[in-house]
């Protein structure tokens, strides 16, 4: 089902790109893809373009790459390792020491990528070094 386009709710660098000027398309149409972490096809729905690029603002051509079951995951991990940093801000030094804490906050940036996302090296170095220094 195709859902009708109000371009004027885009987000202003939506509205500086081609298919604000140059595209006649008038309304969203599901997306078909496959996703990256898991390879099971999925749709971007007409009706999550409309949220995303009207309500959210994302920009306009941000599609979709994980399934919404691995977009969940990824979520989780990314919950969890703010829950992580805001521990280690508050806690830091004892924390250095802490190797279970080390290992599991390792272990979810280790897993990010598989998500098709950047690790953060630095962090994941870090984390290594003072793991290893515990044992």
């Amino acid at each position: 089902m195709d859902v009708l386009m109000d371009r004027e709710k885009w987000s202003e660098s939506s509205k500086r790109s081609f298919a604000y000027y140059g595209s006649s398309m008038t309304c969203y149409e599901n997306i078909s893809y496959r996703c990256t972490k898991c390879s099971q096809p999925s749709v971007f729905t007409a009706e999550e373009q409309k949220i995303a690029y009207e309500i959210r603002k994302e920009y306009i051509w941000k599609i979709k790459t994980l399934c919404s079951v691995c977009h969940s995951n990824l979520e989780l991990l990314r919950k969890k390792d703010k829950q992580f940093q805001e521990e280690w801000a508050k806690n830091k030094g004892a924390l250095k020491a802490d190797y279970k804490f080390l290992c599991a906050w390792l272990e979810i940036l280790e897993d990010v990528p598989s998500y098709g996302k950047k690790a953060h090296f630095s962090m994941i170095n870090m984390l290594t070094r003072l793991a290893h220094e515990c044992v």
